[in-house]
């Protein structure tokens, strides 16, 4: 199972030379900021997930929001977290839905009703 993640990463690696600097840069800043005030609620792992890949998305880019949740679980495989396919695909319901919503704090109502329950 590992190796997948290495592939996908391996694979996204060339898009994400070619992305913005800026728009990365805007990715992280946001991912560090979120990881503050996520960690402290008492949520489903799925549904901080989709959260976060949602506000990424929403505020800075997909695709940054993309290699922020797919950095965050090679960083699962080879520390403590926990790597699942399940977070990819939370991560890329949250991405989904920024581009249909009208502000961010849309973010987590919906989330919350698809995973939180």
């Amino acid at each position: 199972m590992k190796w997948m993640y290495i592939l996908i990463f391996l694979l996204s690696s060339q898009s994400l030379l070619a992305h913005s600097e800026e728009a990365l840069f805007c990715s992280y800043q946001e991912a560090k900021r979120l990881k503050k005030i996520y960690e402290t609620k008492p949520l489903k792992d799925k549904t901080i997930h989709c959260s976060v890949s949602c506000k990424i998305a929403y505020k800075c880019s997909a695709l940054g929001s993309w290699h922020m949740g797919l950095f965050k679980e090679i960083l699962d495989l080879f520390g403590k977290g926990n790597a699942e396919w399940a977070d990819i695909k939370a991560n890329t319901y949250g991405i989904r839905l920024s581009k249909v919503i009208s502000n961010s704090a849309q973010c987590d109502d919906y989330c919350y009703l698809k995973y939180q329950p």
